[in-house]
């Protein structure tokens, strides 16, 4: 009988109108609710009408802030279980192993847990190879004013914008979620690329399908006489390539981002998904551990050979 109050109680709500922030917590607690195997006051015809709400400003910030805190929910209890279940089979093999092992091979297989541990040749080889990816790939022209915008923007507003835990999918989802206080960093950053395009510093792509929509819009976009709804989704339409953005002076981040190894980039290739530290020989009369910032003694005066790995 309970359940029936409740669920008509939830219809004459969702009647009347939701803001944002309560459509998005509405949902977010009925996932909650079936996790824990509690009755949902919610129908999937309910759950569909929430989402169908006309939402326009900080409604659709609250609304979507809220389905990226279910989705992470959801995945977040997924990984849990597995990660559980995989934790028993670890611990069981573990109790196996180190039952034979000696010393040594007991480091060994820890060790197997941490960074892998390569020549610096091996590193600068797969630095180089990432490398070379990134200046061949072509990047999301909104991606492109993202980084310009974070490059001028004060370091906050990064941590700002993280912490609305949004998925940003195109341009106008991340003007959208730049706080009021950084809005002329983000314009800034749009007239700037703006510039740079139009003065000949890279040239756009797009794609096949896309050509009949992109040419004309391009050429209003050239004069400055594109609407800036339609320079949204011109710009979703727009890459460059990240040898390009590399060689334009005007936007120094792809410097350090195109030269440095992140893991993760291109998850594709197993060794991009690491994190490395190097051997390297040392012949002084003390070694210096990097990874430690310790100096440490040699036993004896004159030539000391020793290896140290290096975290990287």
């Amino acid at each position: 009988m309970a359940q029936t109050i409740t669920t008509k109680a939830v219809k004459r709500i969702i009647t009347k109108g939701l803001t944002g922030w309560e459509a998005g917590k509405l949902i977010l607690q009925d996932l909650i609710d079936t996790y824990y195997r509690r009755e949902s006051c919610l129908t999937d015809a309910d759950i569909v009408a929430i989402r169908n709400i006309p939402m326009e400003g900080a409604d659709v910030r609250d609304f979507n802030m809220f389905m990226a805190l279910s989705r992470g929910f959801h995945v977040g209890n997924m990984l849990g279980e597995w990660t559980c279940a995989d934790a028993c089979l670890q611990i069981t093999y573990f109790d196996r192993l180190l039952q034979s092992v000696d010393k040594r091979r007991t480091v060994e297989l820890f060790e197997s847990f941490g960074p892998h541990v390569v020549t610096r040749k091996q590193y600068e080889d797969i630095v180089t190879a990432q490398r070379k990816k990134k200046l061949k790939f072509e990047y999301d022209l909104s991606y492109v004013i993202e980084e310009r915008f974070y490059a001028i923007a004060p370091r906050e507003a990064r941590e700002e914008i993280d912490e609305l835990c949004l998925d940003i999918e195109s341009i106008e989802d991340f003007v959208s979620a730049i706080p009021e206080k950084y809005k002329d960093f983000c314009k800034q950053a749009n007239n700037e690329i703006q510039r740079l395009y139009t003065s000949g510093k890279f040239l756009v792509i797009f794609h096949n399908e896309d050509e009949k929509k992109a040419k004309p819009l391009l050429a209003k976009w050239k004069t400055g006489s594109l609407s800036e709804q339609d320079t949204m989704k011109l710009i979703d339409m727009l890459y460059v390539t990240g040898q390009q953005l590399y060689d334009c002076a005007e936007l120094p981040e792809w410097k350090g981002f195109v030269d440095e190894y992140q893991q993760h980039w291109f998850d594709d290739d197993e060794s991009f998904r690491q994190v490395y530290a190097f051997w390297r020989i040392v012949r002084k009369t003390g070694l210096i551990n990097k990874a430690t910032s310790r100096i440490e003694k040699s036993p004896v005066n004159g030539l000391h050979e020793a290896r140290s790995y290096y975290l990287v």
